[in-house]
Protein backbone atom coordinates (compact mmCIF):
# COMPACT_ATOMS: atom_id res chain seq x y z
CA UNK A 1 0.00 0.00 0.00
CA UNK A 2 1.32 3.41 -0.98
CA UNK A 3 1.73 5.67 2.08
CA UNK A 4 1.44 8.82 -0.05
CA UNK A 5 -2.20 7.93 -0.70
CA UNK A 6 -2.92 8.35 3.02
CA UNK A 7 -1.66 11.93 3.03
CA UNK A 8 -5.04 13.17 1.80
CA UNK A 9 -6.55 12.07 5.13
CA UNK A 10 -4.15 14.14 7.22
CA UNK A 11 -5.30 17.54 8.49
CA UNK A 12 -4.15 20.40 6.31
CA UNK A 13 -2.76 22.47 9.18
CA UNK A 14 -0.45 20.62 11.51
CA UNK A 15 1.91 22.72 13.60
CA UNK A 16 5.12 20.71 13.64
CA UNK A 17 6.88 22.49 16.47
CA UNK A 18 6.08 24.14 19.76
CA UNK A 19 6.73 27.56 18.20
CA UNK A 20 4.34 26.81 15.33
CA UNK A 21 1.70 25.58 17.76
CA UNK A 22 2.08 28.73 19.86
CA UNK A 23 1.86 30.93 16.75
CA UNK A 24 -1.26 29.07 15.64
CA UNK A 25 -2.82 29.59 19.10
CA UNK A 26 -1.94 33.29 19.03
CA UNK A 27 -3.51 33.64 15.59
CA UNK A 28 -6.70 31.99 16.83
CA UNK A 29 -6.73 34.28 19.87
CA UNK A 30 -6.32 37.40 17.70
CA UNK A 31 -9.13 36.24 15.42
CA UNK A 32 -11.22 35.44 18.49
CA UNK A 33 -10.88 38.88 20.07
CA UNK A 34 -11.56 40.56 16.72
CA UNK A 35 -14.74 38.53 16.29
CA UNK A 36 -15.90 38.79 19.91
CA UNK A 37 -15.58 42.59 19.85
CA UNK A 38 -18.19 42.71 17.07
CA UNK A 39 -20.36 39.82 18.26
CA UNK A 40 -23.21 40.76 20.55
CA UNK A 41 -24.86 37.35 20.93
CA UNK A 42 -24.28 35.31 24.05
CA UNK A 43 -24.77 32.00 22.25
CA UNK A 44 -22.41 32.50 19.30
CA UNK A 45 -21.63 29.23 17.50
CA UNK A 46 -17.97 30.23 17.13
CA UNK A 47 -16.06 28.49 19.94
CA UNK A 48 -13.26 31.08 19.87
CA UNK A 49 -15.79 33.85 20.48
CA UNK A 50 -16.93 32.44 23.82
CA UNK A 51 -13.39 31.70 24.96
CA UNK A 52 -12.23 35.18 23.95
CA UNK A 53 -15.13 36.84 25.76
CA UNK A 54 -14.33 34.86 28.92
CA UNK A 55 -10.64 35.76 28.75
CA UNK A 56 -11.38 39.45 28.17
CA UNK A 57 -13.78 39.39 31.11
CA UNK A 58 -11.10 37.69 33.20
CA UNK A 59 -8.61 40.41 32.24
CA UNK A 60 -10.99 43.07 33.52
CA UNK A 61 -11.56 41.35 36.86
CA UNK A 62 -8.22 39.64 37.58
CA UNK A 63 -6.78 40.52 40.99
CA UNK A 64 -3.30 39.04 40.45
CA UNK A 65 -0.31 41.31 40.06
CA UNK A 66 0.67 42.34 36.51
CA UNK A 67 2.58 39.72 34.48
CA UNK A 68 1.79 36.94 36.96
CA UNK A 69 -1.40 35.68 35.30
CA UNK A 70 -0.95 33.58 32.15
CA UNK A 71 -4.52 34.21 30.97
CA UNK A 72 -4.09 37.99 31.22
CA UNK A 73 -0.74 37.83 29.44
CA UNK A 74 -2.31 35.83 26.62
CA UNK A 75 -5.09 38.39 26.13
CA UNK A 76 -2.72 41.38 26.30
CA UNK A 77 -0.41 39.70 23.78
CA UNK A 78 -3.38 39.08 21.47
CA UNK A 79 -4.48 42.73 21.79
CA UNK A 80 -0.95 43.89 20.93
CA UNK A 81 -0.73 41.54 17.96
CA UNK A 82 -4.13 42.69 16.72
CA UNK A 83 -3.10 46.34 17.02
CA UNK A 84 0.09 45.69 15.03
CA UNK A 85 -1.88 44.40 12.06
CA UNK A 86 -5.09 46.45 12.35
CA UNK A 87 -5.53 49.31 9.88
CA UNK A 88 -9.11 50.25 10.71
CA UNK A 89 -9.79 53.71 12.11
CA UNK A 90 -13.08 52.49 13.55
CA UNK A 91 -11.88 49.22 15.06
CA UNK A 92 -14.29 47.60 17.51
CA UNK A 93 -11.60 45.90 19.60
CA UNK A 94 -11.66 47.97 22.81
CA UNK A 95 -8.00 48.94 23.38
CA UNK A 96 -6.91 48.85 19.72
CA UNK A 97 -6.60 52.61 19.16
CA UNK A 98 -4.86 53.19 22.48
CA UNK A 99 -2.40 50.35 21.85
CA UNK A 100 -1.66 51.63 18.33
CA UNK A 101 -1.07 55.12 19.73
CA UNK A 102 1.31 53.66 22.32
CA UNK A 103 3.07 51.55 19.65
CA UNK A 104 3.57 54.64 17.46
CA UNK A 105 5.03 56.54 20.42
CA UNK A 106 7.36 53.63 21.21
CA UNK A 107 8.50 53.39 17.56
CA UNK A 108 9.21 57.13 17.55
CA UNK A 109 11.08 56.87 20.86
CA UNK A 110 13.12 53.90 19.63
CA UNK A 111 13.90 55.65 16.34
CA UNK A 112 15.16 58.72 18.19
CA UNK A 113 17.12 56.57 20.64
CA UNK A 114 18.79 54.55 17.88
CA UNK A 115 19.54 57.74 15.99
CA UNK A 116 21.17 59.26 19.09
CA UNK A 117 23.26 56.14 19.68
CA UNK A 118 24.40 56.04 16.05
CA UNK A 119 25.31 59.74 16.10
CA UNK A 120 27.30 59.26 19.34
CA UNK A 121 29.07 56.25 17.84
CA UNK A 122 29.92 58.17 14.69
CA UNK A 123 31.24 61.07 16.76
CA UNK A 124 33.39 58.65 18.78
CA UNK A 125 34.71 57.06 15.59
CA UNK A 126 35.46 60.47 14.12
CA UNK A 127 37.28 61.53 17.28
CA UNK A 128 39.21 58.26 17.27
CA UNK A 129 40.16 58.74 13.61
CA UNK A 130 41.24 62.32 14.30
CA UNK A 131 43.48 61.16 17.18
CA UNK A 132 44.97 58.42 15.03
CA UNK A 133 45.61 60.87 12.20
CA UNK A 134 47.18 63.38 14.62
CA UNK A 135 49.39 60.70 16.18
CA UNK A 136 50.65 59.44 12.84
CA UNK A 137 51.38 62.93 11.54
CA UNK A 138 52.94 63.93 14.86
CA UNK A 139 55.18 60.85 14.98
CA UNK A 140 56.43 61.43 11.42
CA UNK A 141 57.20 65.06 12.29
CA UNK A 142 59.00 63.98 15.44
CA UNK A 143 61.03 61.42 13.55
CA UNK A 144 61.84 64.07 10.95
CA UNK A 145 63.14 66.41 13.62
CA UNK A 146 65.15 63.72 15.30
CA UNK A 147 66.78 62.68 12.05
CA UNK A 148 67.50 66.29 11.14
CA UNK A 149 68.87 67.09 14.56
CA UNK A 150 70.96 63.95 14.67
CA UNK A 151 72.44 64.69 11.26
CA UNK A 152 73.18 68.25 12.30
CA UNK A 153 75.32 67.19 15.24
CA UNK A 154 77.29 64.49 13.48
Amino acid sequence: MDLNMLSCFQPQLQPTSLAALKEFGNKLMVEGISHSAQCSTSDCPDANCGISKELISHLGHCIESPHSCDKCEQVVQAFNQHALTCKSRTCEVPPCREIRRWQRAMRKFMYERVRLIVNESLADLQASDDKTEYNTSNSSTTSGYSSASSSMFK
